[in-house]
């Protein structure tokens, strides 16, 4: 099973349960890895970093499934990341970017049901 920073091999499906997120740049080089081996990725509680997964063709969400995003910061300062937010956002599907509009450290919460209503692809 896995997670998204400790998957299983391929081509068993990562499962992500409950992932809080972290390094912006360890995210990014994951999803980098999917992307490659085309692993699918199922997204049931994504809260920040893991909401990149978005950006894979072989992503899918539950209708239960509960995704949080905000901006990307610094860890240290609490201070946003600009550049690091901009290729995060840049990394969603148009219409959950246009949902989410402007991200900042407020938490914005989509559910599985919502997501799919938007294209991204049900895994039931």
């Amino acid at each position: 099973m896995g997670d998204y920073m400790n998957p299983p091999p391929p081509p068993e499906i990562v499962i992500v349960h409950n992932d809080n997120g972290g390094d912006f740049y360890s995210y990014l080089h994951q999803t980098n890895r999917y992307s490659t081996s085309k692993q699918k990725v199922a997204l049931i509680r994504c809260r920040s970093a893991c909401t990149m997964a978005l950006s894979l063709n072989n992503v899918c969400v539950f209708p239960n499934s509960i995704l949080g995003f905000h901006a990307a910061y610094y860890e240290d300062t609490k201070k946003i990341a600009d550049t690091e937010t901009r290729i995060l956002l840049s990394m969603y599907p148009t219409k959950v970017r246009n949902k989410l509009g402007e991200l900042g450290r407020d938490m914005k919460m989509l559910s599985g049901r919502e997501l799919i209503d938007m294209g991204i692809r049900s895994c039931i």
